[in-house]
C-alpha cells in the first residue's frame, strides 16, 4: 500500500525537514510580517491535497472519501502539533507558535476542500 503513497510521504518528509531543520537566521525568509504563517498554510494545504489525490479512485477497506479526509485532517493536525512541540523542545532557533498550528489547520482544511472540489469536477 505504501507504493501508492510515495508522493505524499516524500512531501511529508520535506515538510518535516523544513519545519525541524536548525535555523541560525529565523528571519532569512522574512518578506513581510506573517510570511512563515503563509508558508505553513501552503505546505499543509499541499500536503492534504496530495494525500487526498493519492486516495482518489481507490477502495480502502470500504471507507468513504469523508472518512479518508477526516483521517488526513487528524493525522495532519497531529503532525503539525508534534512539529510545534518538537520545535519547543529542540533548541535549534525555532519556537512553538499557536498561530503556526492555526495556519497548518487552515491549510489542511483548504487543501482537503480544494482536493474534493477539483476532484469532483475532473471526474
Amino acid at each position: 500500500m505504501l507504493r501508492y503513497h510515495w508522493k505524499g510521504l516524500t512531501l511529508l518528509g520535506v515538510v518535516l525537514f523544513l519545519c525541524l531543520s536548525p535555523s541560525d537566521h529565523p528571519n532569512t525568509f522574512h518578506v513581510f510580517t506573517g510570511t512563515d504563517k503563509v508558508v505553513h498554510f501552503l505546505m499543509y494545504a499541499t500536503l492534504a491535497w496530495v494525500h487526498l489525490a493519492e486516495f482518489r479512485n481507490r477502495e480502502y477497506y470500504g471507507h468513504s472519501r469523508k472518512k479518508i479526509a477526516l483521517l488526513i485532517l487528524v493525522l495532519g493536525l497531529s503532525v503539525g502539533m508534534g512539529v510545534e512541540y518538537a520545535q519547543r523542545w529542540l533548541d535549534w532557533g525555532r519556537d512553538f507558535d499557536w498561530f503556526d498550528e492555526l495556519a497548518n489547520a487552515l491549510g489542511l482544511l483548504t487543501g482537503l476542500w480544494m482536493g474534493n472540489r477539483l476532484g469532483d469536477s475532473s471526474a
